[in-house]
């Protein structure tokens, strides 16, 4: 988690630059702080000696730049994950988090069959306003052929400097010749909230993906949009932190503060030999009025500034957390300039909820013989707090949730027509069938009879469960075994059972159908409006605020 400016509350940086010489010329030192020094001293020049000595003397022609760089992934390897050297793509990659910037043409690229394919263009920008669709298939850029690229090599073809062009070519379904579009490049600037409305009646959602610069504003829009006037009254917000992995301290901070009263103390950080620490309490009034209540979706890809929002929430009792176990990461990063495009984003303090836990679920200090090992913290070890209204929580594991509902295993059937692409294909045909999309379309019966066939047509196949344990069966017994004739009435009844299986899944194929077809029309906010109700969780959300007396048992438990 990066660590920006804000408003004098914070140092500007964690990171403790030692001077070695004071404006007298000198500075006093401890005998332990000379020791250190001279050893760093000694083991930069041996790297120095080894780094020349490799570079001239080894057999075969060394890269200079490679191998120091080698040198420097090496030293970093043996602390977190989190501390790493960026150069070049990767400081952009950085850039991007941290800003929610990037100069591009605003599209969202994945493999699909082997093909690359537009998952959604970004509303507002070149590629959707140039009228490229989800579902589009990637030929060209410019003149480069990118059937054998990745999305990670597209996305270097199609970023760079505001104001120039780029040539974009794909395929569309329904149409016999390759589509050619000429798109300027432009300041993409990326959304954190991806989509935030009504879920039920009187009931708010606010999908958070990404914690920018702007991720506070955002949410602070969505909320004012949801306690619009015109619209009944809200009784109750979503806020959807799941998947979401974090990004600036201070958008978490800022996040924090649109819910939780004024003088609430949010999170505080320490660093190497700071015994106080330092604490960061709201200094804004909230945005969602405190008489509303709130939820707070979080899983296992909750991490980081998700989960200091998340443990704020928690530890001052303003909102029942709802989901999965989080991430379990309490590590803050500060980002140390090194000249060029390179830097180093480096661990430089934990982060605490206001509780006083830390929600690190691993140690990387942990001691071996050669190198320290990341060590997973067991749950004896874990240590009790209480939130303001005295509910215990534990540090050490990343965030638990105050009710736990996880997501249904997905059948087979859904787990094929996913990897097998066969909705989103689907889709791609309906779209190329209809220029525009119905009002308050929905996929009634008539259109699954559609799909059914499509699926016909597709040659489209998959193993039940239950066929997958019979098929290791017949493995186990071999194909002599006395029990064949009876194995073969068990599959003639399995196969007659699969065959309802659609029907069986009726619900959920229809949300799926829904979400895709509406993402056609509507971008990536228009999938999300079709797909966030019918979501398990959220529905589960949903009902607990319908459930008062529940509600309040959790938080006063």
């Amino acid at each position: 988690m990066s660590l920006a400016p804000r408003r004098h509350r914070l140092l500007a940086s964690l990171l403790v630059a030692v001077v070695a010489l004071s404006s007298s010329g000198f500075v006093l030192l401890t005998g332990a702080e000379t020791d250190r020094y001279l050893a760093i001293s000694r083991s930069l020049e041996l790297f120095g000696r080894i780094y020349r000595a490799v570079s001239s003397d080894y057999v075969d022609v060394v890269d200079p730049a490679a191998f120091v760089r080698a040198g420097i992934d090496g030293m970093l390897a043996t602390l977190d994950p989190y501390t790493v050297y960026l150069d070049g793509e990767e400081a952009s990659d950085l850039e991007l988090i941290t800003t929610g910037k990037y100069a591009g043409i605003g599209v969202t690229l994945a493999l699909r069959d082997g093909q690359l394919v537009v998952i959604a263009p970004t509303e507002g920008y070149a590629a959707e306003r140039a009228g490229i669709r989800p579902g589009d298939r990637l030929l060209r850029i410019d003149s480069t052929d990118v059937s054998h690229l990745t999305p990670t090599d597209v996305r270097l073809l199609v970023r760079g400097a505001p104001g120039t062009s780029v040539g974009v070519t794909v395929n569309r379904a329904g149409v016999a010749e390759p589509l050619e579009f000429s798109l300027t490049r432009e300041e993409i600037q990326v959304r954190n909230v991806t989509w935030s409305g009504r879920v039920a009646p009187g009931v708010g959602y606010i999908g958070l993906d990404r914690f920018s610069r702007r991720a506070g504003e955002e949410v602070r829009q969505a909320i004012t949009a949801l306690q619009s006037p015109t619209d009944e009254p809200l009784t109750g917000v979503i806020l959807d932190l799941r998947g979401n992995p974090g990004g600036l301290l201070d958008a978490a901070i800022d996040v924090t503060e649109a819910f939780v009263p004024t003088g609430s103390l949010i999170v505080s950080t320490r660093a190497r030999g700071d015994a106080v620490g330092r604490k960061v309490t709201s200094d804004v009034a909230p945005v969602l009025d405190p008489s509303v209540p709130l939820i707070v979706l979080i899983d296992g890809g909750s991490a980081s500034a998700s989960e200091i929002v998340a443990g704020a929430l928690q530890d001052l009792d303003r909102a029942v957390l709802v989901g999965e176990r989080s991430f379990g990461k309490g590590l803050v990063q500060t980002v140390v300039p090194l000249g060029g495009r390179s830097s180093l984003k480096i661990t430089t303090a934990r982060y605490y909820t206001p509780s006083g836990r830390s929600i690190q679920a691993i140690d990387y200090s942990a001691p071996r013989p050669d190198h320290r090992t990341p060590v997973v913290v067991a749950d004896s070890l874990r240590h009790p707090y209480q939130t303001r209204s005295g509910r215990l929580v534990y540090d050490r594991g990343g965030i638990a949730p105050d009710t736990t509902v996880v997501p249904p295993t997905a059948d087979p059937l859904l787990v094929e027509l996913r990897r097998q692409q066969m909705i989103f294909r689907f889709a791609d045909r309906y779209a190329a069938a209809h220029p525009t999309l119905p009002d308050n379309f929905q996929i009634d019966s008539a259109l699954l009879r559609q799909f059914d066939a499509f699926l016909v047509e597709s040659h489209f196949t998959y193993e039940s469960a239950s066929e997958v344990k019979l098929k290791e069966l017949r493995a186990l017994l071999g194909p002599k075994t006395a029990a064949s004739p009876a194995l073969a009435g068990l599959e003639r009844d399995l196969s007659q059972q699969k065959a309802l299986d659609p029907g069986k899944h009726q619900d959920e194929i229809r949300r799926q159908l829904l979400g895709e077809i509406a993402g056609r029309y509507g971008n990536e906010r228009g999938r999300q409006a079709a797909l966030v109700p019918g979501d398990p969780q959220v529905k589960a959300a949903v009902a607990l605020l319908g459930q008062p007396q529940r509600r309040l048992h959790l938080l006063n438990q």
